[in-house]
């Protein structure tokens, strides 16, 4: 899990300033969230399948945004225009993850399921992180446990969540029933 800013957390962007003489052609993005890329061509019908657009602004001012539709390629997070793309120096590039009914950077928030799920990373600990926490805070010398072996205290964690599960747990209830038609 990387370290977000609070703009990539609540609002699902990741700015760039464009600095290099030349004009700087690769981006690499930082989300939890992995970047879909199915094309730069809106035209193309496998653009519907990015879970972000890019959008640039000469400015940077709310509201000056623009969507970037000219050709670039994604690879490992990283967005790559090609040399002597018509981003020019000093201009403003702003990654925003999107729903596939998209949003506007500086309009609206492109909330919906893709910036939905990169969220939560602070809400969860692992099963194994708890366990590594556990082994450093209470085993070894001076500790309340002198010694005990990882795999007993794995048992343990995980008889635990067996009874949290019986009534604590996140669980789904259903019912069925027939409603007349009165």
């Amino acid at each position: 899990m990387s370290q977000e800013t609070n703009q990539q957390y609540y609002q699902g962007a990741q700015p760039f300033v464009v600095t290099a003489a030349a004009g700087q052609t690769a981006f690499v993005t930082t989300f939890d969230t992995d970047l879909i890329f199915g094309s730069s061509d809106p035209t193309d019908v496998n653009y519907a399948l990015n879970n972000f657009k890019v959008y640039t602004s000469t400015s940077g001012l709310p509201g000056s945004f623009t969507e970037y539709t000219s050709t670039y390629t994604v690879s490992n997070n990283t967005i790559n225009f090609p040399s002597g793309s018509p981003i020019p120096q000093n201009s403003y590039v702003v990654v925003q993850l999107k729903t596939l009914s998209g949003g506007n950077y500086g309009v609206q928030d492109a909330f919906g399921q893709t910036v939905e799920e990169n969220y939560g990373g602070y809400e969860y600990i692992t099963l194994n992180d708890a366990i590594d926490n556990f082994m450093v805070g209470y085993v070894g010398d001076g500790k309340i446990l002198q010694r005990a072996d990882k795999s007993d205290v794995l048992f343990f964690a995980k008889r635990s969540l067996q009874e949290f599960s019986y009534d604590t747990l996140k669980s789904i209830h259903s019912q069925e029933l027939t409603v007349p038609a009165s």
